[in-house]
């Protein structure tokens, strides 16, 4: 492995990608003092909040909360003039989305994160034939193993403030892999189940993808390529679009659906449903 050094960090891998938005280097970008819109290096990638960095932002006054969003500028909120109440009402109502900075680069197989709050850079090396890389999905680590599937885990910014060893990282990815092959099916089961739930009208929620095994990160971003909301519901009929649309994919959605469709039987069984499970991102 080449030697990592101080130049690596202060070079952007990409020039100029569009003519109209300035290229940024990484020195830029972790000083934090940019403005406006701008073209980011291609190993570059905001990490998802994960769910324990909330949306409050310490003003109690503001209620009407959006998302909260990660972001490559240093953090802050974001109000929406909504107009006014109704035709009669002198009062505007206003709606607040949460930027929160947080956002890393990944350099031979190092990452480089920069976490609102942290007041540093988190530097987390390779381990043990473990290497951070980048993907659609955003920054994750994983160990490729010759004739097996790979392992990998897409981590958010809570994992990051939390885990502090890239050990830790791998531990999960390995747990994800088990519940992974939990719910691997046949192909014939497959479409029985699948049919079952559209016909059942089984609605599928955050926390049935998290039990098929993917990681908090990746499922977020998926989501929102998508189109997808973290909270809310939605129908199978629907989900088992995203199969054709995102064929590389395909058996992710399937296990999500398997998964969903198991806990909807033992909710009929038990009679009730576990709020907790429905509301809760975990």
């Amino acid at each position: 492995m080449k030697k990592l050094t101080k130049k690596d960090l202060e070079l952007a891998v990409n020039r100029q990608k569009n003519k109209f938005y300035p290229a940024v280097s990484y020195t830029s970008l972790f000083n934090g003092n940019l403005t406006g819109i701008f073209t980011t290096p291609n190993n570059i990638r905001l990490i998802p909040l994960g769910s324990h960095i909330t949306k409050d932002s310490g003003d109690i006054r503001k209620k009407n909360w959006r998302d909260t969003i990660p972001s490559y500028l240093k953090s802050k909120t974001l109000s929406h003039d909504m107009g006014r109440y109704s035709r009669n009402c002198s009062y505007t109502r206003y709606e607040y989305t949460r930027l929160v900075q947080s956002f890393g680069v990944v350099i031979k197989g190092h990452l480089f994160a920069k976490i609102d709050g942290t007041g540093k850079i988190i530097h987390l090396r390779p381990w043990r034939g473990w290497n951070w890389k980048v993907d659609k999905n955003g920054i994750y680590f994983s160990l490729v193993r010759k004739g097996r599937r790979e392992l990998n885990y897409h981590p958010t910014a809570s994992d990051l403030l939390e885990c502090k060893r890239p050990s830790e990282f791998a531990t999960k990815a390995k747990q994800n892999y088990k519940f992974q092959r939990e719910n691997e099916i046949s192909q014939t089961k497959e479409m029985i189940i699948i049919k079952s739930a559209i016909k059942e009208k089984v609605y599928i929620c955050w926390n049935d993808g998290r039990q098929a095994g993917n990681c908090a990160a990746g499922l977020s971003n998926f989501c929102g390529q998508n189109g997808l909301q973290n909270t809310n519901h939605y129908i199978t009929s629907k989900v088992v679009k995203l199969i054709s649309q995102v064929p590389t994919e395909a058996k992710r959605i399937k296990a999500v659906i398997y998964k969903a469709y198991q806990r909807h039987k033992q909710e009929l069984r038990q009679g009730f449903s576990d709020l907790k499970y429905h509301l809760e991102q975990n």
